[in-house]
C-alpha cells in the first residue's frame, strides 16, 4: 500500500484542466532540465558546444581573391566577328579539302584557286602564236587553236597523298599521280641538298617536307569545329572560344609557309651577278697592291709573305639555304607569274616553283582566324540593368 502511495498525486495538487483526466503517475519529464524533452543528439537551442573556429590568415587571403574574383560583368558573342570566322573557315575547308573529292573534269580554275604549289608555264606570247598554228593542222577549219598553258597546280591533297607514301601509311589514288611525282622528285632534290650541309635550315629542310602536310591537313580540318562554333555563336546565345584551335591553325601556317620555301629553294639557284664593262676595262692597280694615302705600298695582312698567296676565309663565304626566308616575296609573287611577250624579256631568275593561290588562301585566312578569335567575346558589366 504505501508503494502504491508514491505513484499517487498529493491531494494538494492543483485541479487539472477542464476536460482533461487526472494524471495518476509521476510526471514524465520531472527530471529534465527547464525548458523540457530534450532529445538525444541535439544540442539545446542558444546554447554551443562546439568553439568558435578562427580562419587562418591564409584561407582569410584566399576568401578575399575569390571575392575580387567575383565578376561584375558577363560576356556576349560579336555576331558580325562570327560571321567573318565562319567564312574564312569555309574558304580554308574548301581549299585543304576539295582535292580529296574524287571530281572528274574540274575546271582549270578550280584546280589554280586551291593550288598549294605552283610550275607556271613562262613560255613567250609570241611562242604560244606560233605553237597553236603548228596545232591548228587542218586549213579548211575556221575555228582557231587556242594555246593550252603547260602549267603545274599541286593541291595539299597531293601533298599529303606523296607524303603518307613516303611515310608508308597509304597508297596514292590514280587521280594524284601527277602530284604525287612532283612531291617525289622536290623532296629528292632537298634530300640531295642536305647531304652533307652544314646550314641548319637545309638539314631540317627533308623533315619538313615529310611531315608538314600531314599536320596540315589535320590542322585545317580542326576548323570544322570553330566553323559550328561561329554558326551557333551567330544564332545562339552560348559563349564559344576559338583560342586553342586558332592558335593551332596558326602554328600549322608557319608550318606550311617553311614548306613552301623548302619547295621553292629546291630549284632556285641564284643568278650570279655580271661585273660592268666598265669596271674590267680600266685596270684597278689600287686593289690588286694596297697603299697608303702616300701612295706607298702597304702590306696585306691577309697575304702570306712567304708564298705571296692570298688568305681567304671560308666561314665568310655565303652558303645557299634550302629554306630561305629572304626568297618569300619572290615565292608569294609567283602565285600571280608574268608572262614575257618575247623570249627577250624573259627574265633568267624566273622561280620553278612558286605559292598557288590557294596557299595564299590558307596563310591569310589562318591570320586572320586568329586574329579575329581575340575579339569575338564582347564584355558588358551588370551596371546596365541598373539604369
Amino acid at each position: 500500500m504505501a508503494g502504491n502511495q508514491q505513484n499517487i498525486r498529493p491531494r494538494t495538487a492543483p485541479p487539472p484542466f477542464p476536460g482533461r483526466q487526472p494524471q495518476m503517475g509521476p510526471r514524465p519529464y520531472a527530471n529534465t532540465p527547464r525548458g523540457g524533452y530534450q532529445r538525444p543528439g541535439v544540442k539545446p537551442a542558444g546554447k554551443s558546444t562546439t568553439p568558435v573556429q578562427t580562419l587562418s590568415a591564409k584561407k582569410q587571403r584566399k576568401i578575399a581573391r575569390a571575392r575580387k574574383k567575383e565578376r561584375d560583368y558577363f560576356y556576349v558573342m560579336r555576331k558580325g566577328i562570327c560571321l567573318f570566322i565562319f567564312l574564312f573557315c569555309l574558304v580554308i575547308i574548301a581549299v585543304s579539302d576539295v582535292g580529296f573529292v574524287p571530281l572528274e573534269g574540274l575546271p582549270v580554275e578550280v584546280n589554280k584557286f586551291t593550288a598549294i604549289l605552283a610550275k607556271p608555264d613562262y613560255t613567250p606570247l609570241d611562242q604560244r602564236e606560233v605553237a597553236a598554228a603548228e596545232e591548228d593542222g587542218d586549213e579548211e577549219s575556221d575555228e582557231a587553236v587556242e594555246y593550252v598553258p603547260k602549267d603545274v597546280y599541286i593541291s595539299l591533297a597531293d601533298l599529303f597523298y606523296g607524303a603518307a607514301a613516303q611515310l608508308k601509311i597509304l597508297e596514292a589514288p590514280e587521280s594524284s599521280l601527277v602530284g604525287v611525282t612532283f612531291y617525289n622528285d622536290t623532296l629528292d632534290k632537298i634530300v640531295a641538298k642536305a647531304e652533307g650541309s652544314d646550314d641548319m635550315l637545309t638539314t631540317l629542310a627533308p623533315h619538313v617536307f615529310r611531315y608538314v602536310p600531314i599536320v596540315a591537313v589535320v590542322a585545317f580540318n580542326l576548323l570544322i569545329i570553330s566553323l559550328l562554333f561561329a554558326l551557333f555563336g551567330m544564332f545562339g546565345k552560348r559563349i564559344f572560344k576559338f583560342g586553342l584551335i586558332s592558335l593551332v591553325v596558326l602554328i600549322a601556317c608557319v608550318g606550311m609557309l617553311t614548306f613552301g620555301l623548302a619547295g621553292f629553294g629546291a630549284y632556285y639557284v641564284p643568278v650570279a651577278e655580271e661585273v660592268p664593262d666598265e669596271i674590267i676595262d680600266e685596270p684597278q692597280e689600287s686593289l690588286l697592291i694596297p697603299s697608303n694615302a702616300e701612295g706607298d705600298e702597304v702590306e696585306d695582312p691577309d697575304q702570306d709573305t712567304e708564298t705571296g698567296e692570298t688568305e681567304t676565309d671560308d666561314e665568310e663565304e655565303k652558303v645557299q639555304s634550302t629554306i630561305d626566308f629572304t626568297n618569300l616575296m619572290s615565292f608569294i609573287k609567283g602565285a600571280f607569274p608574268t608572262i614575257p611577250a618575247t623570249e627577250a624579256e624573259a627574265t633568267p631568275d624566273a622561280p620553278v616553283v612558286t605559292a598557288g593561290v590557294g596557299f595564299l588562301a590558307l596563310i591569310g585566312g589562318g591570320i586572320l582566324i586568329f586574329i579575329l578569335s581575340i575579339f569575338a567575346k564582347k564584355k558588358i558589366p551588370y551596371a546596365i540593368f541598373d539604369r
